[in-house]
């Protein structure tokens, strides 16, 4: 859905405040990320199940890994990893160094979520052979 049918379909629903169409526009933001991202989520929470990892290190890794053919910008990634956390798939925590850096940890449910998607025929082997995922932790 792109942005403009998604503000008309928020504001359509006859909501009176700012607040109101803001909180209904984030959540169909949400919705579209679960049914269009999967596939990065099951990527993302992949790479941080090996080892707690900040966002650029999560850029690095899918850089890395998919050797250019695949690559995710700082804009993108923020989102999905914040929408992840907001799930209660991911945690997060500081590390002050030089730089300040935020890092991301899979939760119990996040851990419990990985599982059911290990079983699912929708991820099976073939699957994530294709996403690049063989190798990165699943087994």
């Amino acid at each position: 859905m792109n942005k403009k049918d998604l503000i008309k379909k928020s504001i359509d629903e006859n909501l009176i405040s700012k607040d109101e169409i803001l909180t209904n526009i984030l959540k169909r933001v949400n919705e579209e990320r679960i049914t269009t991202n999967s596939d990065i989520d099951i990527m993302i929470l992949t790479l941080i199940s090996r080892k707690d990892m900040c966002g650029y290190e999560i850029l690095k890794e899918i850089e890395i890994k998919f050797r250019g053919s695949f690559t995710l910008k700082e804009g993108g990634v923020y989102p999905i990893l914040h929408g992840l956390e907001g799930e209660g798939l991911l945690t997060s925590y500081w590390i002050e160094d030089e730089i300040n850096k935020k890092y991301y940890r899979l939760t119990d449910i996040g851990r419990e979520y990985m599982s059911k998607k290990e079983e699912s025929t929708d991820y099976n082997k073939s699957t994530r052979r294709a996403l690049n995922l063989e190798g990165m932790g699943w087994k």
